[in-house]
C-alpha cells in the first residue's frame, strides 16, 4: 500500500480545463469558472476490482502499470506499511470497525444531518421523534431575537444560481442549511452566517401554527457549517470546517493541523461537551492529512447508536508535478459520549457530491466520482468497497466539458422496504463528447438491493451494475449502455440497469432536471422535488409523488419559483417534505412544504 509521500507521485494528473489552472472554492462551495480539479484515484484499474475501494490509499500491486502518462515516477510494488490499514481488510478500517449490527439496539433512535427521525431497524419514513428539550434562555447560552438580529443567512437566489450549462455545478457545494426535525414540531436548525462567518443553531417552534424563532445559539466553532445532528438525549452535534484556500500553494505540508475540521457536542442548554480535531491519522501515520475541507464537494454529520459519522470533501498534499492539490473524500467516525475519534475511511476521487445515511445497522456513503470510479458509488462504510448504482459516460479529455464533467446531479439515497431509493438527474444519452450539456438532463431512480454489499459485480467488470433491482418490480424500468474512456487510456463498457426515468425531457435549450431532492412520505412513498432550467436560467420547482421502484403515484406538478439549494439535504416534516430557503438581503428564513397531495405551505420567518 503506499505511503501518502509515494502517492503523489502517481497521483491522476489535472486536466487543465480552457487552459486555466485548478479553480480554488469560493466562499460559496463553488469552483472558478476557469478551473477544473486535478485527480486522485484508486489505482487497481482492472476492470475485476472493487471500484473505489475505501482503503485510505490503493493497492497498487495489480493497477501499477496504470500510473498516469505525464507521471514519471516508477511503478509501485505494493508492499504496505505497518501505520497504514490492515492489507488483509480492503476496507479502509482503522482499528475499531464496530460499525455494524452491534452498534444500535432496536430501541435507539438516528437523527440525520438531513432531519429524518427513525427507530434503528425500522425506515425513516416512520417518523419516531425523540423527546428533546426547549432551549433554556436562562442559561444565557441560548438567546432570542429575530434571525436577522443574529446573522444573515445564505442566499439561494443569489449565491448558488447557476445551471446544467454552467462549470461551476459540476461540483458539490457546501451545506448552508441543516435541519432536525424535534418531537414536538419544532426545529433546530444549524445555518451558515454568511455576515458573521460562523453557524448559528436556531430553534423554531410553532406559535399559532407556524414556525417562529424562539432560541439561538452561537457555538464557538469554525467558520463553515459541515453538519448538523441531534441525539435521543437532546444533545446537540455540530460539525464546522475552516475556510481555506490551499489548492495551488505549496504549504502547509505533511501536517496534522488543530482547528481544520472539528466537531463537537452541546448538551441542551448549550454547554459545550467536547470539541473534537478531526485528524486523519487515528492508526497511520502516514495517512494524508486534511486542507481545504468541503472543497469541490459537501458535508454531512450523523448520529446513530452511539456513534457520530462525518463525511466531507477535502485536498490532500501538494503535487510539485502538476503545481496543485488533489480532491476526494473521506469518512470519519467519533463515539459520540467522549468524542474520541475511532475510524477513517478514504473515499473515492474525485468525489464531487456526498451523501451519508443510517439504515438501522450501517452507515452508507454515496459519493459521485468523475475518475475512479466514475460513476455513483456506494458503501455500506467499513464493509467494502464503492459499488457502482450508475456508470457515467466519458472520462478523458475528449469528454464534453472536461474530464471533471459527470454529466449527473446527485440527488439522494433513501431506505425503502425492500432496498434503497436513489434519484439523480443525468442525461439519457450515450453521447459524451461535445459541449458540457449534449442532452437535455431528466430525473432518474434507481432501486438498490438491501444486501448489496455481499452482490458480486457483474462478468464486464465494475461498471456491469448487478446492485439495482428495479426491473423486478417495474416494468418501466431500462437500460442505458455507455463507455467509459479511463483516464489512463482503458475503455470499459458500462451497463447501466433498472433505470425509470420520471421526467422526458427532450430539449436542452429550455428543459433540464437540477437539484433533485428525494424525502420519505408514510406507506413507502417518497416525494422528489427539482427544479426546471433552462441551459442557463432557473424556470420553475417541480414536485411528484412515486413508490419504491419509481411507480408514479402522483404526476409532476409545477409548485411555484421556491428555490432549492444543491448542498442541503430536505426534511420530512409533519407528513410533507420541507426545507428553508434564506434571503440574505432581508435577513430571513422562508419556510416551505410539500405534501403527499403536492400542497404547498410557505411563509416567512423573520
Amino acid at each position: 500500500m503506499a505511503t501518502r509521500r509515494d502517492w503523489r507521485l502517481v497521483c491522476l494528473v489535472f486536466l487543465v480545463w480552457l487552459g486555466a489552472g485548478c479553480g480554488a472554492s469560493s466562499n460559496d462551495g463553488s469552483l472558478d469558472s476557469a478551473g477544473a480539479v486535478d485527480a486522485r484515484a484508486d489505482l487497481s484499474r482492472s476492470d475485476t476490482g472493487t471500484a473505489g475501494d475505501t482503503s485510505v490509499l490503493a493497492d497498487l500491486s495489480e493497477g501499477a502499470d496504470g500510473v498516469l502518462p505525464n507521471d514519471t515516477a516508477s511503478k509501485e510494488d505494493g508492499s504496505t506499511s505497518t501505520s497504514d490499514f490492515s492489507a488483509n481488510d480492503d476496507t479502509g478500517s482503522t482499528a475499531d470497525t464496530s460499525l455494524s449490527d452491534d452498534t444500535a439496539s432496536p430501541t435507539d433512535t438516528a437523527v440525520t444531518s438531513d432531519g429524518v427521525t427513525a427507530d434503528l431497524g425500522g425506515l425513516p419514513d416512520l417518523m419516531n421523534p425523540v423527546d428533546i428539550d426547549q432551549p433554556d434562555t436562562a442559561a444565557g447560552l441560548w438567546t432570542t431575537g429575530t434571525v436577522g438580529s443574529i446573522g444573515t443567512p445564505f442566499d439561494y437566489a443569489t449565491g448558488d444560481n447557476n445551471g446544467p450549462a454552467g462549470h461551476t455545478t459540476i461540483y458539490g457545494a457546501r451545506p448552508t442549511i441543516a435541519i432536525v426535525v424535534n418531537p414536538d414540531g419544532s426545529l433546530d436548525v444549524a445555518w451558515q452566517d454568511t455576515a458573521g462567518k460562523r453557524v448559528v443553531i436556531t430553534r423554531l417552534s410553532k406559535v399559532t401554527d407556524q414556525l417562529t424563532p424562539t432560541g439561538h445559539l452561537t457555538p464557538t466553532g469554525l467558520e463553515l457549517l459541515g453538519g448538523f445532528t441531534k441525539d435521543p438525549s437532546g444533545n446537540l452535534y455540530l460539525m464546522t470546517a475552516a475556510n481555506e484556500s490551499l489548492q495551488t500553494k505549496p504549504t502547509p505540508a505533511d501536517v496534522q493541523r488543530a482547528d481544520i475540521v472539528t466537531v463537537a457536542k452541546y448538551d441542551p442548554m448549550g454547554n459545550e461537551i467536547f470539541a473534537t480535531d478531526l485528524r486523519t491519522d487515528i492508526n497511520g501515520a502516514d495517512n494524508t492529512a486534511i486542507y481545504d475541507p468541503l472543497t469541490a464537494g459537501t458535508g454531512r454529520l450523523l448520529f446513530a447508536g452511539g456513534l457520530l459519522m462525518t463525511s466531507f470533501s477535502q485536498h490532500g498534499e501538494y503535487d510539485a508535478q502538476v503545481s496543485s492539490r488533489h480532491q476526494w473524500h473521506i469518512n470519519i467516525g467519533l463515539d459520540a459520549t467522549s468524542g474520541a475519534l475511532k475510524s477513517y475511511y478514504w473515499g473515492i476521487s474525485h468525489s464531487f457530491d456526498q451523501r451519508l445515511l443510517h439504515d438501522g445497522t450501517n452507515f452508507i456513503s454515496v459519493a459521485l466520482g468523475d475518475a475512479s470510479l466514475r460513476g455513483i458509488g456506494v458503501s455500506k462504510i467499513g464493509k467494502g468497497g464503492f459499488k457502482v448504482a450508475f456508470a457515467i459516460k466519458g472520462g478523458d479529455s475528449a469528454t464534453g466539458g472536461g474530464y471533471n464533467n459527470t454529466f449527473t446531479r446527485l440527488g439522494n439515497l433513501r431506505v425503502a422496504q425492500n432496498g434503497y431509493l436513489l434519484l439523480f438527474a443525468t442525461e439519457n444519452d450515450p453521447s459524451s463528447t461535445g459541449s458540457a450539456l449534449i442532452a437535455p438532463r431528466n430525473l432518474a431512480i434507481v432501486h438498490i438491493a438491501k444486501g448489496f454489499d455481499s452482490i458480486a459485480q457483474g462478468a464486464d467488470g465494475k461498471y456491469d451494475v448487478t446492485i439495482v433491482d428495479t426491473a423486478d418490480q417495474n416494468s418501466d424500468a431500462t437500460t442505458l449502455e455507455i463507455t467509459i474512456k479511463d483516464y489512463w487510456g482503458a475503455s470499459f463498457v458500462g451497463k447501466n440497469r433498472g433505470l425509470v426515468w420520471l421526467t422526458g425531457y427532450a430539449d436542452k435549450d429550455t428543459e433540464n432536471a437540477e437539484r433533485p431532492k428525494l424525502v420519505p412520505l408514510a406507506n413507502n412513498q417518497f416525494l422528489v422535488l427539482w427544479e426546471k432550467w433552462s441551459a442557463s436560467a432557473y424556470v420553475e420547482t417541480y414536485a411528484m409523488v412515486i413508490g419504491e421502484y419509481g411507480n408514479v403515484v402522483k404526476a409532476a406538478t409545477a409548485i411555484g419559483s421556491y428555490r432549492l439549494y444543491r448542498g442541503d439535504d430536505l426534511v420530512a416534516y409533519d407528513g410533507a417534505a420541507a426545507w428553508l430557503i434564506g434571503d440574505g438581503k432581508n435577513k430571513r428564513f422562508r419556510f416551505v412544504s410539500v405534501d403527499a397531495n403536492l400542497d404547498v405551505t410557505s411563509y416567512l420567518i423573520d
